[in-house]
């Protein structure tokens, strides 16, 4: 039962690790050069931090299903 467990926890963390980037950094590096006035388009606070913390989550709640789906598991006779 272990084998499942150390293969299949790190999967679940996958989507988390955008949520860890510098959302600011990444917009201005990689769309501010699609608009003629970057300080106007860019996004605010708000839409950053939901940006930033929605990957997050989805991570948590990945972990928290896989962890409950292995705890109930029927253990192998």
């Amino acid at each position: 039962m272990t084998g499942p467990a150390v293969l299949g926890l790190p999967v679940p963390l996958i989507p988390g690790a955008p949520g860890l980037l510098d959302r600011k950094k990444a917009w201005w590096r990689f769309r501010a050069g699609n608009h003629a006035h970057p300080e106007r388009n860019e996004p605010s606070a708000g839409a950053l931090r939901r940006q930033r913390i929605a990957p997050i989550r989805c991570s948590r709640e990945s972990v928290t299903l896989f962890v409950r789906l292995m705890a109930t598991a029927p253990s192998p006779s």
